[in-house]
């Protein structure tokens, strides 16, 4: 894993930033530490996307229709009930495996249209049901299946892996995005599962 340490300060600095509210000054850090980490070239995307296999385009798009329209029943369900209840883990959590028991048609995300996922995708939205993952987790005093069942850790694990990892890289250019998703997985590596 590659390590940038001064964009790293600059994002845990824009972090304490906005923990006291100053949320302009912090924006201004965070496209600091994404400009330093990611300096801009104009033909990139024409390119990556020339080189993407339809399927995995059609998957992706069909990703970012289901994301659009679940997220706002995601965080609905996670409010009412403090814990995940219905069957969304394809779309909260998505990886390159498609969903087993998915309603079609199925959806994944790849290195190679992974980008495009953040691009188009209500990443706001996103970003605020792996916080409030993260808090209902920490509520709990880290009794993680209490918040999520434990069928879906095996797609979360893969889901962190995907996005800390494989494509780090594409994921610390949104860094709201990678905050979160560190969070999330501090959270769920430090939480403990209940025997019931």
């Amino acid at each position: 894993m590659q390590h940038h340490t001064k964009p790293q300060r600059l994002l845990q600095e824009a972090r304490n930033l906005s923990k006291k509210g100053l949320t302009e000054q912090a924006k201004s850090i965070r496209e600091t530490a994404t400009n330093l980490l990611f300096p801009k070239s104009n033909n990139d995307k024409s390119s990556q996307q020339m080189n993407i296999p339809k399927s995995d385009m059609k998957k992706v798009m069909q990703l970012i229709n289901n994301q659009k329209m679940a997220l706002p029943l995601v965080y609905e369900d996670l409010e009412s009930n403090g814990a995940k209840t219905g069957h969304y883990s394809w779309w909260v959590w998505p990886t390159e495996m498609e969903g087993m028991s998915e309603p079609p048609p199925s959806t994944c995300v790849t290195t190679e249209t992974a980008e495009i996922l953040l691009q188009k995708t209500d990443l706001d939205s996103w970003i605020k049901i792996l916080n409030t993952f993260s808090n209902l987790i920490e509520d709990r005093d880290g009794l993680v299946n209490e918040i999520i069942p434990t069928i879906d850790f095996g797609r979360i694990r893969y889901f962190l892996r995907f996005w800390l990892n494989d494509v780090q890289n594409i994921t610390m250019k949104y860094p709201s995005f990678y905050e979160a998703i560190c969070r999330f997985e501090k959270q769920m590596s430090n939480g403990v599962v209940r025997r019931r």
